[in-house]
């Protein structure tokens, strides 16, 4: 029976780590793999606006979906709303891993210091902390 793994995309070169083993194991396993890719967006004291350039998401989500294809992996790519800089992110990714019935979320990670982590926050870290399923984190 064919599983669903859920890749947390961004752009960054770990994320792009992340579809490249998400990929490895959908395709020993036989899973699907859905891409999920959180729209940023940035509250101001007047409402929200974009945060992130939406041609460069379209972009960067179909290039992650057409190199899972490309390996034979049935493959979804899911852009959902955010807001930056708070637990908001977090939480879309894995609402939408709850609602897939994923049997792991894996994410990259940029490899903070343990202080960065403090003072930063860690949208991997709450991923962790609040997923149903084993979370893989990729550098």
């Amino acid at each position: 029976m064919s599983e669903t793994i859920v890749v947390a995309l961004d752009q960054t070169e770990a994320a792009q780590h992340a579809i490249t083993a998400a990929g490895d194991l959908a395709a020993r396993l036989g899973d699907r793999v859905l891409v999920v890719h959180v729209v940023e967006e940035v509250v101001t004291g007047r409402g929200s606006v974009g945060g992130e350039d939406l041609h460069a998401i379209d972009d960067v989500l179909a290039a992650a979906v057409k190199s899972l294809e490309d390996r034979g992996i049935e493959v979804e790519g899911r852009a959902v709303p955010g807001v930056a800089g708070t637990q908001d992110v977090a939480e879309s990714i894995v609402q939408q891993a709850t609602r897939a019935g994923a049997a792991y979320i894996f994410s990259g990670t940029h490899g903070r210091s343990a202080v960065g982590k403090l003072v930063l926050g860690s949208v991997v870290n709450k991923i962790i902390r609040t997923a149903e399923c084993p979370v893989v984190v990729v550098r």
